[in-house]
């Protein structure tokens, strides 16, 4: 076999599927709820192909929900609310003991309420 004839693809394009700058259209439609019927002209691809980049966009943006809450946390940390990050307001939870924090079998934590 061989491999040297396979067509060249970027990191963009195996990760989105699609050129950035294409991505970017694409992006700036979906946000502002424009139609993929309307927007696909525009970007130079098929409706079905807006289409199916929307889902991608709402799949990752669904598998990465998390990374875009506020932290949790027992009690106050001063150095994260220092410079950069005082306008950042970490939610606190209700505070447990330190020595109602144990070690389960499986080697995670557990707080005993």
């Amino acid at each position: 076999m061989n491999f040297e004839r396979s067509l060249e693809q970027s990191q963009e394009e195996f990760y989105f599927s699609i050129p950035y700058d294409k991505l970017n259209l694409c992006l700036y439609g979906h946000n502002r709820g424009i139609p993929a019927t309307e927007l696909a002209a525009a970007v130079g691809l098929t409706p079905g192909q807006v289409e199916r980049i929307y889902r991608d966009i709402d799949s990752k943006r669904r598998a990465t929900h998390y990374l875009h809450l506020e932290p949790l946390l027992v009690d106050q940390i001063p150095e994260i609310t220092l410079g950069a990050r005082a306008a950042c307001k970490p939610k606190t939870v209700e505070a447990i003991p330190h020595s109602a924090i144990t070690r389960d079998p499986l080697g995670g934590w557990r707080a005993e309420r």
